[in-house]
């Protein structure tokens, strides 16, 4: 066997040696590449619940502000119109 002959062989075997060593890691990078990619679509999900979850909480807040202004009005004129209520009770 030529000495070109062996080079080529032992390039080859040492080729395949590689490919053995670095077929399994290949494989973890591809998994953490799907993993990755199914981690940033759940985040992107949750940044969008929670944006949702935002929303709903300013509308809450807003409905709240509107409730505590009705009743504040409605107090008041219960205060306003009580006298003459009495007075009204007075003159039956």
């Amino acid at each position: 066997m030529g000495l070109r002959t062996k080079l080529v062989t032992g390039t080859e075997d040492l080729f395949h040696v590689i490919s053995v060593i670095l077929s399994p890691m290949i494989g973890c990078v591809v998994l953490i590449k799907e993993n990755m990619g199914d981690l940033q679509e759940n985040l992107r999900n949750v940044e969008d619940k929670l944006s949702a979850a935002e929303t709903c909480k300013m509308m809450l807040n807003e409905e709240v502000l509107a409730l505590r202004q009705a009743y504040d009005k409605l107090s008041s004129d219960l205060e306003v119109s009580q006298p003459r209520i009495s007075q009204c009770y007075s003159q039956l």
